[in-house]
């Protein structure tokens, strides 16, 4: 019997270190590399932390969107049940969720995304192009 071929120290890193190879046109290249140059960063470290800073910013959009709809859904409730008691129960639950649903939900979710605005407009502007082209958000 044959003794097994024992892995090497370089097998074990590139089994957890995955190659990835992409290619740019030359302005692409040069606008990456003076984005990371100008804050101290290599190309793939700034690659990276963009990847990560639009995960969180995703998770964030979806946070404020689901609390938007919560709220939205809430004021449209209270209001509908607010008013159907006063002019009936069924007529103004029907009303008020339809109010609710349409106005409440709107201005929820208006206020969650102009905060989610004025949090870009708070990152470095090289940093605002890249998330808004992620995002498909057009000023």
């Amino acid at each position: 019997m044959g003794r097994k071929k024992r892995e090497t120290y370089y097998e074990r890193w590139r089994k957890e270190h995955p190659q990835v190879t992409f290619y740019l046109t030359k302005d692409e290249y040069e606008t990456i590399k003076e984005l990371a140059f100008s804050k101290n960063m290599t190309i793939k470290d700034f690659i990276v932390g963009v990847a990560k800073n639009t995960i969180n910013f995703k998770n964030e959009i979806k946070s404020a969107f689901d609390k938007g709809f919560q709220e939205g859904y809430s004021k449209g409730h209270d209001k509908g049940y607010k008013e159907g008691y006063a002019q009936g129960h069924q007529e103004g639950y029907d009303k008020g969720y339809k109010e609710g649903k349409e106005t409440g939900f709107r201005e929820a979710l208006k206020m969650h995304i102009d905060h989610i605005k004025m949090r870009i407009s708070q990152m470095p502007p090289d940093l605002q192009l890249v998330v808004k082209q992620c995002l498909g958000i057009m000023d």
